[in-house]
């Protein structure tokens, strides 16, 4: 059987919860990092019905935008990672800008932290004023359930890319 490649982009600011999510999904996943932060890239494969999702994990930090702007290239779906625990800053809104110029369905990742606090306001108003998620999923990036539910919501937005959506 044939696998369908989907490009899955991760992007979100420094410490956002990127590379724990892909690693959750993809234990062996490659990570690129000094001093425990990323600063190149992650990436890793996984196939599950018919579909082989390579997903790549940005750095965060603005400096690395020209590494981005490599990774972006073949782009099928994007994933935004934001952290619960932090208030959704201009950091966060530029990088939303720089997943919405892609022009591809995103799926937003609500990366709730072990021992962090939730932020008081709700998702759906931290993203006033931008494009509504594809999809949005909710829970901690290092629990098998929420990974679960990331991957469910990565093979439904797949779907609907796919020409003939009977897959």
């Amino acid at each position: 059987m044939n696998m369908i490649p989907v490009k899955v982009v991760v992007f979100g600011k420094g410490e956002a919860g990127k590379s724990t999510l892909i690693q959750g999904l993809i234990p062996d996943a490659m990570n690129i990092e000094r001093g425990g932060r990323t600063v190149a890239m992650d990436y890793g494969f996984v196939s599950f019905e018919g579909w082989t999702f390579h997903l790549w994990g940005t750095p965060g930090q603005a400096r690395f935008e020209p590494v981005r702007e490599v990774l972006v290239q073949g782009i099928d779906v994007a994933v935004f990672v934001i952290d619960s625990s932090r208030y959704f800053d201009e950091e966060d809104k530029r990088l939303l800008e720089e997943v919405e110029r892609q022009g591809v369905p995103y799926l937003l990742f609500v990366n709730h932290k072990p021992d962090g606090q939730k932020e008081r306001r709700s998702t759906e108003r931290l993203m006033e004023g931008f494009p509504k998620p594809s999809r949005i999923v909710e829970g901690s990036a290092k629990n098998p359930a929420t990974v679960s539910q990331f991957v469910s919501a990565l093979k439904e937005m797949a779907r609907s890319l796919a020409p003939d959506s009977s897959m």
